[in-house]
């Protein structure tokens, strides 16, 4: 769509009409736009999977995993696949997951718990020595600034941006009817892009594994 990031600073400026917008303004409107679109849209080419072993030292047995040592980029979860289980986790309100820890209830090496507080993996039954728990997640996106001129959702989500875009400018546009129409087209191609994921992934099922970081 745009090429650079002085090109779509440039290219929003001419797409909003505005043309006494500085470029601070504009770059203001891109970066929030981006951040909003980090929260979210969660798209197949966003997607990564790591692998973290219980080694001891950086990850104890039995303790919660630091997602932000652990994966710097984590935004928000997928799935997770803890090697001692035979299928992937179920996520868990902390405070359930929390009872089942103390309780010691609900073990099953069959069936396995996941919970994030405070950037903290918690699961149930714990972690285990040498063992691995394989993690499917969308990351934090950088933002495209004077030193990075493309990204993910300049690549392959510029209409969604462009969209956001309108959204962070909109408070500054109150007469202009464009807003309602930008709020809606944004709203519908974020629906579109995380339903075919979803679709991709799970049939026709919701996808339930989800969990934002808290």
């Amino acid at each position: 769509m745009f090429t650079g990031y002085q090109g779509w600073i440039d290219g929003i400026r001419d797409w909003l009409d505005v043309d006494d917008y500085t470029d601070a303004q504009i770059a203001s409107f891109l970066s929030l736009a981006q951040v909003r679109m980090n929260t979210d849209l969660m798209s197949s080419r966003m997607e990564k999977n790591t692998t973290l072993t219980i080694d001891g030292v950086d990850i104890i047995p039995g303790e919660p995993v630091d997602l932000d040592t652990a994966i710097p980029d984590f935004s928000k979860i997928r799935l997770v696949i803890p090697s001692w289980a035979k299928k992937a986790s179920d996520v868990a309100a902390i405070n359930e997951l929390l009872s089942y820890i103390a309780s010691d209830a609900y073990y099953d090496d069959e069936l396995t718990y996941y919970a994030i507080d405070s950037m903290q993996l918690h699961m149930y039954p714990p972690t285990r020595e040498n063992g691995t728990i394989k993690i499917l997640y969308y990351p934090i996106v950088p933002v495209i600034s004077d030193t990075l001129d493309e990204n993910i959702f300049t690549k392959y989500h510029s209409n969604i941006l462009l969209y956001a875009c309108g959204l962070e400018a909109a408070p500054y546009m109150v007469e202009d009817e464009r807003t309602t129409m930008w709020a809606e087209m944004y709203g519908v191609l974020v629906e579109n892009a995380n339903s075919v994921v979803n679709k991709e992934k799970m049939g026709s099922v919701p996808l339930k594994r989800q969990i934002r970081s808290l």
